[in-house]
């Protein structure tokens, strides 16, 4: 997820959240397993959940300035999709 994806979800109006099987702290727990040899790992707090080919797709994030490490995984599983970086640092 993008930064401006990121963005539009945060300010949707009048959207309704998702029904998910994770928690948001689920989620978050998972992540931070998965990025655990990053020293930002810590820092994964904001979460995402968006509809992508049919499933549902956590995003979740640092909430830091100018760069970003994000890890997205499978809803249903909890199956980790990808570890990146966004940004310029």
């Amino acid at each position: 997820m993008g930064l401006l994806d990121w963005l539009n979800a945060l300010f949707a109006e009048g959207q309704k959240p998702l029904p998910t099987r994770l928690s948001a702290e689920q989620a978050i727990e998972l992540a931070r397993a998965a990025a655990d040899s990053d020293p930002r790992r810590d820092l994964l707090t904001m979460t995402s959940v968006r509809e992508r080919d049919g499933a549902r797709i956590w995003s979740v994030s640092s909430a830091t300035v100018g760069s970003a490490l994000v890890v997205e995984l499978d809803d249903a599983t909890g199956e980790i999709l990808r570890v990146y970086n966004v940004g310029i640092r």
